[in-house]
C-alpha cells in the first residue's frame, strides 16, 4: 500500500481583521493544501501552515523541503501499517530527516494517520464520542470601549475561559481591562494570561504586584509570573522541563508523534494539558482534537478560540474523526443554561 499521486494548492485564507504575528501584520493566513490518492483510491489531505511568529520557518521553506524530500518519499515507498508506533516521528513508518521543519513533519503525519483511519478504522477509532469545551481569545485593544464590547459579546455566547495577551499596551490600560471583566464576571471568568516576550521590566515589575486580584488561573510562558503553564518553546530545548501547572501543547508546531509523547508523559506526572493551535485552519483543528482526545487523560477546555480570527475555514474540513470528536461552536456554559 501507498501514495500514488499527489497535488499541491496553495491558498489565502483572510483574517476577521488584522492580526498581528511575529514582527508584522499579515493580511492574509496562507497555507498549501496537500492532496494525497493512496493505492485503493482513497483522498487523504494534509497542510503545510508555518505561523508567522510560532513556527521559525516560512510556508517557501515548508513547500521546498515537502518537494524536494518528503513528496519523493510518500510517493515511492511502500506501507505497512504495523507496527505503528505513535511517539516516533512519523509513527515509525517511514525514513526522513531526523530533524525536518516541524510544520513539514504535522503534514506528513497528517497524511500517515488519515491513510491509517481508512485503512484499519476499527482500531484508528475512539472507545466514545468526545465534546470538548473551547475558550476564547480575547485581543485587548487600545480602544477599551471596544475591548469591552467584545468581551461582552463572547461572555454571552457563553465562554467563561478567556486567553488574552498583556504587554503590548500600557500595563495600567490592560489591567482595567481585565479588572472590569472580572467584575463582570462574579466569580465566574478565569484568566488565561500570555505575557508577551517584549514586556518592558516595569510592566513586568507592575504586573507581579497587581496580579492577584484577577482570577488568573495561569501565565503561559511567561518567567518570573505564577502560577505558570510552559508552551512549546520550552519542548525545543533539551533540558529537564521546570514545575508547571499545565503544558500548552501546538500539535502543527511540535508535530504530532511528539505531542503524543508529551500528552503521555503529562498523563504519566499527572500534569493538565491545554490543546492550543497556531492560528490552524479547519483542517488541522479537526486533527489535532482526534489525537487530544485518543491521548489526553485530563481534557482541559481548548484554545481554539482562534476559529474565529479564520471563520470562512474554522470548520470545513469533514477529515479526522467528525463524528468522534465534537468542538461545539458554543460553549459548555450557554449549552447548559439553555437546558
Amino acid at each position: 500500500m501507498s501514495f500514488r499521486a499527489m497535488t499541491l494548492q496553495h491558498q489565502e485564507l483572510p483574517w476577521t481583521w488584522p492580526l498581528q504575528l511575529g514582527n508584522g501584520v499579515p493580511m492574509l493566513r496562507a497555507r498549501t493544501i496537500i492532496t494525497a490518492i493512496d493505492s485503493r483510491g482513497h483522498e487523504h489531505q494534509a497542510e503545510l501552515a508555518p505561523c508567522p511568529g510560532v513556527h521559525p520557518e516560512t510556508l517557501g521553506d515548508a513547500c521546498r523541503l515537502w518537494q524536494s524530500t518528503c513528496a519523493p518519499r510518500l510517493l515511492s515507498q511502500s506501507l505497512v501499517l504495523n507496527p505503528w508506533q505513535w511517539t516516533r516521528p512519523y509513527f515509525g513508518l517511514i525514513e526522513l530527516p531526523a530533524t525536518p521543519l516541524r510544520s513539514v513533519q504535522t503534514a506528513v503525519e497528517q497524511l500517515l494517520l488519515s491513510w491509517a483511519q481508512s485503512q484499519s478504522p476499527e482500531v484508528f477509532s475512539l472507545a466514545d464520542t468526545m465534546t470538548l469545551e473551547g475558550s476564547a481569545l480575547l485581543a485587548l485593544q487600545a480602544d477599551r470601549e471596544t475591548s469591552w464590547q467584545e468581551f461582552l459579546q463572547l461572555w454571552d455566547q457563553g465562554f467563561r475561559i478567556f486567553k488574552c495577551k498583556v504587554g503590548r499596551l500600557p500595563a495600567l490600560h490592560e489591567f482595567n481591562c481585565l479588572q472590569r471583566m472580572t467584575q463582570h464576571g462574579q466569580g465566574l471568568l478565569q484568566l488565561r494570561l500570555d505575557a508577551n516576550r517584549g514586556m518592558s521590566s516595569q510592566d513586568a515589575a507592575f504586573w507581579k504586584n497587581h496580579s492577584q486580584g484577577l482570577p488568573i488561573v495561569y501565565w503561559e510562558e511567561a518567567a518570573g509570573f505564577y502560577p505558570q503553564a510552559l508552551d512549546e518553546t520550552l519542548w525545543d530545548s533539551h533540558e529537564t522541563i521546570p514545575a508547571a501547572l499545565a503544558w500548552i501543547l501546538k500539535p502543527s508546531r511540535l508535530s504530532l508523534s511528539h505531542t503524543v509523547h508529551l500528552l503521555q508523559k503529562a498523563a504519566a506526572e499527572n500534569i493538565p494539558c491545554v490543546l492550543s493551535n497556531a492560528f490552524d485552519s479547519g483542517l488541522s483543528l479537526r486533527c489535532s482534537a482526534w489525537i487530544y482526545a485518543a491521548f489526553c487523560k485530563n481534557p482541559q477546555p481548548l484554545g481554539f478560540g482562534t476559529a474565529r480570527f479564520l471563520p470562512d475555514d474554522a470548520w470545513q474540513s469533514e477529515s479526522w474523526g467528525a463524528s468522534q470528536v465534537l468542538v461545539p461552536g458554543t460553549p459548555f456554559a450557554m449549552r447548559e443554561n439553555r437546558g
